[in-house]
């Protein structure tokens, strides 16, 4: 308000208030609005002036040096990577003033307005980092994406169990970390991750024919399982006995279904590297194949760990994830039947796509050296 007057404009007012006594007089006789009259008025009544002063302004907590410095510190995830840690570190080394470190608020606003005055750009990565491949896994998907450059996936059933997260508005998020653009940024680390949301665990199979049903296992929330642990104790997950009975009641039959509906009596059905999964696949599969003579199952030999790129499903659980989340149920119960609907009505031409992809990923493997693909 006052920067739009000059001070002549300011004491005319004050001269015409003194003469009428009346600040809506003064509003009606001059060009001025009576919030603007009563403004300079209640000033000159408090200060005996209406002269604007040129204010010194507070002294800065943080200076130029401190603030790059906590910069580093901040990204120094190993030995503080924290705005508490860094700004205890600042007042350790003398680089603020007062009796305690700043607040982290005052730190990061700081440390972040200096990155950017300096031409680059501190961001708050929120998500899990990616994990990087050893020599040995690197080898391992090599070999395996070289055994099945000729394999027709058109006879592969691609099995998984995810556990789906409730992620309604209002849930705490974790695993933050600060990072310059400069560096890499956040790279995609946006990721919502609340903290204990509800779950429902499934295990599903997808081919390039259909999909199976969904199963239901331990792990889900409100779930109680009937299958116990080594030590007796009722199972909050997954088991290799309720694995069999996932591969009898579920993915065997349904694949079989699926298979025999395309004319096919042999197929492979792959599954990851879970501990649970190696001995009741082997026992299972058996014994599946000796009560169904003429209809044979084999295993996909050799899956690769850490090969979530490789596999289809893990397309289709981020697709219903996304979708469900589109949603915004407002309920787990809600939420539940939402993933179980979306994967049971899933589009046939994004199954067929992502089939349609295994090719290109195989040969994308192959050229990185068995190293991660975008998938």
């Amino acid at each position: 308000m006052s920067s739009r007057l000059h001070e002549e404009e300011k004491w005319g007012i004050i001269a015409a208030w003194k003469k009428h006594g009346n600040m809506a007089a003064v509003a009606r006789n001059s060009p001025y609005s009576y919030k603007r009259v009563k403004y300079w008025v209640d000033r000159y009544k408090k200060s005996g002036d209406v002269t604007a002063r040129t204010s010194t302004g507070r002294k800065k907590a943080i200076n130029t040096e401190a603030a790059r410095l906590a910069v580093d510190l901040l990204e120094d995830v190993e030995n503080f990577g924290t705005a508490d840690l860094a700004a205890a570190e600042l007042h350790r080394l003398g680089l603020t003033a007062g009796a305690k470190p700043v607040h982290r608020t005052t730190l990061t606003r700081a440390a972040v307005a200096q990155s950017a005055a300096d031409g680059d750009k501190l961001e708050l990565a929120q998500g899990e980092p990616d994990k990087e491949l050893t020599a040995d896994t690197k080898q391992k998907r090599l070999a395996f994406c070289l055994a099945n450059l000729s394999t027709d996936w058109g006879n592969v059933m691609f099995t998984d169990r995810k556990k789906f997260a409730f992620r309604y508005p209002g849930t705490k998020h974790k695993s933050k970390r600060w990072i310059r653009k400069s560096k890499g940024g956040m790279k995609g680390n946006k990721c919502f991750k609340p903290t204990n949301p509800q779950r429902v665990n499934l295990y599903m199979g997808i081919s390039k024919w259909g999909v199976t049903k969904v199963h239901k296992v331990a792990g889900s929330s409100g779930m109680k399982s009937g299958f116990c642990t080594k030590k007796g104790q009722p199972s909050r997950n997954i088991t290799s006995a309720e694995y069999a009975q996932v591969l009898k009641k579920t993915l065997f039959p349904e694949g079989t279904r699926i298979f025999t509906g395309k004319g096919k009596a042999f197929w492979k059905l792959q599954q990851d590297n879970d501990p649970t999964h190696k001995k009741p696949a082997a026992t299972q599969l058996a014994a599946w194949n000796e009560k169904h003579p003429g209809r044979t199952i084999d295993l996909l030999l050799n899956w690769p760990p850490n090969s979530p790129d490789l596999s289809p499903i893990e397309n289709v659980w981020a697709i219903v994830q996304k979708q469900v989340d589109a949603i915004g149920c407002k309920n787990f119960k809600d939420f539940e039947a939402g993933v179980i609907e979306k994967l049971k009505n899933l589009d046939p031409h994004i199954i067929e796509n992502l089939f349609g992809s295994m090719a290109k990923r195989i040969r994308l493997c192959i050229e990185a050296n068995g190293d991660k693909i975008k998938y």
